[in-house]
């Protein structure tokens, strides 16, 4: 499954986007999809350009390593690289505040 902005799932929100990259009882399979959740009920609208731009460009950056994978469901992200599992994960964790 491919982050897709134009469907939002409004039950997770930035907040715990980062409480879900840091716990470390999750496999990163389980990070990797339950974060990418948390960034589509981000709501873009209110956001400067630049910050815009990061966020769009670092969910194309995730995209590209997602689109080498068919994930059809939660299980599935089981079958991404532990390499491109860190990378997702570094990159959603680029997105949150410090």
């Amino acid at each position: 499954m491919i982050i897709d902005l134009a469907r939002p799932i409004n039950w997770l929100t930035p907040h715990s986007l980062q409480l879900i990259s840091s716990d470390k009882k999750l496999a990163r399979w389980q990070k990797a999809h339950l974060a990418g959740k948390a960034l589509m009920g981000i709501n873009l609208n209110g956001l400067q350009s630049k910050h815009r731009r990061k966020f769009l460009n670092t969910i194309s950056q995730i995209n590209g390593i997602l689109a080498n994978y068919q994930l059809d469901s939660f299980d599935d992200y089981q079958k991404i690289s532990e390499d491109e599992l860190s990378e997702v994960i570094r990159l959603l964790k680029a997105l949150t505040p410090p």
